[in-house]
């Protein structure tokens, strides 16, 4: 094999290098950067420019006259240009006033996202509405918390609003002192439209309740005839009015009787 000698190719290499300690005076030249304008489609043609235009700023103007004003020591010593923490005070300047900080957005212009009440009547889902235990399980509540809401509301209904009359019919007002009082034990009920799901609530509850009173009523009224129909009093009463068959044959004999004398 062979034995690779390299050294035979290195004064064939090493003559043509040649390295001194100053640089070069051809290196020394600062090129000024150019911003071309960006693309741009245009519908007539006709009249149309090129394109691309070199176009020189302000920040290029600094740039150059405060790289002229460094010494030549200095150039020196970056062959490829001053770098941008050095004669680039004014363009930093200008950089600074250019960004624009983000400020935050004003929060009571934000719109909350509520839920919207579902379209058609709680409590009819055959007839083109829904039912309101259904929905809010729906939408994440729990069968024990539905519940509670509930009993909330039969409360604060029989203390607050008349529950002989229906839901159109009471008082704006306490019909509004019922749900604050429901939105503070429930606070969830904030991202719900109008609060839908305890004025639903508030429309069954109220329907229930006047549909037992009026169920009471009639129990009462057919109770109340049963105890006339059944007293002794009016039994016997209706005894002494009532005639038996066999009187009356004989009150009508002694009748005929008397009118056939005075003949």
């Amino acid at each position: 094999m062979t034995r690779f000698r390299s050294h035979r190719h290195l004064p064939q290499i090493m003559h043509r290098i040649r390295f001194t300690k100053e640089l070069p005076q051809d290196l020394r030249s600062i090129i000024a950067r150019r911003r071309f304008k960006p693309l741009s489609v245009q519908a007539d043609t006709r009249g149309a420019k090129p394109l691309l235009e070199p176009q020189r700023t302000d920040d290029d103007d600094d740039t150059a006259t405060s790289n002229n004003n460094i010494p030549d020591s200095t150039l020196s010593n970056f062959p490829h240009g001053v770098p941008s923490g050095q004669g680039s005070t004014s363009r930093l300047g200008s950089r600074l006033v250019a960004v624009d900080t983000p400020t935050p957005p004003n929060r009571s212009s934000e719109t909350l996202i509520t839920i919207p009440k579902p379209a058609g009547e709680a409590g009819r889902p055959n007839a083109g509405g829904y039912s309101l235990e259904i929905k809010l399980k729906e939408l994440g509540w729990r069968s024990d918390e539905i519940e509670q809401m509930q009993k909330l509301l039969k409360s604060l209904c029989n203390v607050h609003l008349d529950t002989t009359l229906p839901y159109s019919e009471q008082d704006p007002d306490l019909k509004n002192i019922v749900v604050q009082k429901v939105k503070l034990t429930f606070p969830v009920l904030e991202a719900y439209s109008n609060t839908w799901p305890v004025t639903e609530m508030m429309k069954s509850v109220l329907k229930a309740a006047r549909d037992k009173s009026k169920r009471e009523k009639v129990q009462k009224a057919a109770s109340a005839n049963l105890q006339d129909i059944t007293s002794p009093s009016s039994t016997s009463k209706s005894r002494r009015h009532r005639t038996h068959p066999s009187c009356l044959a004989r009150s009508t004999s002694a009748t005929l009787s008397e009118e056939s004398s005075e003949l």
